[in-house]
């Protein structure tokens, strides 16, 4: 299993669309608004509470709780994959960056 240390590093062996530049320009996401957590031996990239995402009927806010995303880096034998996680997972990595 990679130990994936910066988020270029997972754009890099990623595959699909979360970082396509279509997908991230439509959430109003930048590498900057992205933020890597290991945690009970899996990796996990999550939108920072301090990144601007573009939310419908709002415009542009601030992530904070609301926007938080969170998915867990999965490796394979054709790069990685970026999934979803659980909500209780998602609930102790906000904790986690946001201490």
């Amino acid at each position: 299993m990679a130990h994936f240390k910066t988020v270029s590093q997972i754009k890099a062996a990623a595959k699909g669309c979360f970082f396509d530049r279509k997908t991230m320009r439509f959430f109003g996401d930048t590498m900057r608004s992205f933020g890597i957590r290991h945690l009970d031996g899996k990796t996990y990239i999550y939108r920072k509470p301090v990144a601007y995402v573009n939310a419908p009927f709002s415009g542009r806010v601030k992530a904070e709780k609301n926007f938080f995303g969170c998915w867990e880096v999965v490796c394979n034998s054709d790069g990685v994959d970026i999934s979803a996680v659980s909500q209780e997972t998602k609930e102790r990595i906000y904790t986690l960056v946001t201490r």
